[in-house]
């Protein structure tokens, strides 16, 4: 058998053509490999691609700009973000020939593709001449279908998870920090024989500790405060059970207030370093279920997007045109 000329699957004899140099598995190799030479990538795409197969071509779905806009979001000057759920990517060769679409598509800026979350994100200028369907269709020539997504949403979760991302690194930051300043306890230094020292350490253990509860835990503490509210204020949810926050949250508090007074008073044990370290402990598992949350939700903006977002509107006299179902009303007659 001959390998294909595109996917360099091996290709029955029987399918063959013995006057013909190329052998295709099926139509649609042959066309993204015809689309691949008109374009002139051919020689890096297929470098990059080894043997992975592509998709076959499909029926692209054209979108009006107005539902394209829709899901857009304004940047800087000009510009604007578009985020579209991508199929059909297989290797390091496909990522190439994606970000080559600036050179290709006019009003297209720049090209970014997350290849494990499956989305492609497109910078492209407000104020050009710019047809969203030239996008996807420059897409869809290769084997890759595109589908809008909510880009307001994935943005606004994606700042969630790197704001709580940063705050766990300064939670580990302060916790690393103040287990150094500890060793003054761990070696036995006492305060009658080292004062200076042994009080210069813990009052520095006192406001590093202080900046990780208090700002590091800051979530946890927030919640807290909003379960006793429920549970005992006079509203319609008053009643409702306490939330997993409110224990950790006074153990949090009590160790933290238990060892101000300690230093305060120069004596009693100090546990500083231990908060910082559960604040830290906490934080980072909070940040794990929050980067599992937006896995689900990223999972499930793939599968909304599946769904048509246009439609062929019949008018009263036999007009035909393309809206978004968003805009389809009780009683229309659709195509």
């Amino acid at each position: 058998m001959s390998p294909c000329a595109h996917c360099q699957q091996p290709v029955p004899a029987a399918m063959a053509a013995e006057d013909e140099s190329l052998i295709f598995c099926c139509h649609g190799c042959q066309a993204i490999y015809a689309a691949l030479h008109e374009a002139g990538l051919h020689e890096t795409f297929y470098q990059w691609q080894g043997a992975s197969p592509l998709r076959e071509r499909g029926a692209y779905e054209v979108i009006p700009r107005e539902l394209f806009l829709e899901h857009s979001v304004p940047l800087d000057g000009s510009m604007m973000r578009t985020v579209l759920g991508i199929e059909g990517l297989h290797c390091a060769g496909c990522i190439w020939l994606i970000e080559q679409m600036p050179r290709h598509v006019v009003g297209v800026h720049d090209v970014q593709v997350d290849m494990g979350r499956a989305r492609l994100s497109i910078i492209w200028e407000r104020d050009s001449a710019l047809d969203p369907n030239l996008m996807g269709q420059w897409l869809e020539q290769f084997g890759y279908t595109v589908r809008p997504l909510k880009a307001e949403a994935l943005e606004r979760g994606a700042r969630h998870e790197h704001a709580l991302l940063r705050r766990v690194g300064l939670c580990w930051a302060l916790a690393g920090n103040v287990m150094l300043l500890s060793l003054t306890d761990y070696v036995g230094m006492r305060a009658d024989e080292f004062p200076g020292l042994v009080l210069g350490a813990h009052i520095l253990m006192v406001v590093l500790t202080s900046a990780s509860v208090f700002w590091g835990g800051a979530p946890i503490l927030r919640r807290a405060r909003q379960s006793l509210s429920q549970t005992f204020g006079r509203g319609e949810q008053s009643g409702s059970p306490l939330s997993m926050d409110v224990p950790l949250a006074l153990g949090i508090l009590m160790g933290w207030l238990a060892s101000v007074v300690a230093v305060a008073w120069g004596r009693g044990d100090v546990w500083l370093d231990s908060v910082s370290m559960l604040v830290a402990a906490l934080m980072t598992a909070r940040w794990f279920q929050q980067r599992m949350s937006q896995r689900a939700r990223d999972a499930a903006a793939h599968l909304l997007a599946i769904l048509p977002h246009v439609a062929t509107r019949c008018g009263e006299h036999g007009e035909r045109e393309r809206v978004s179902v968003d805009a389809l009303m009780p009683g229309d007659q659709v195509e």
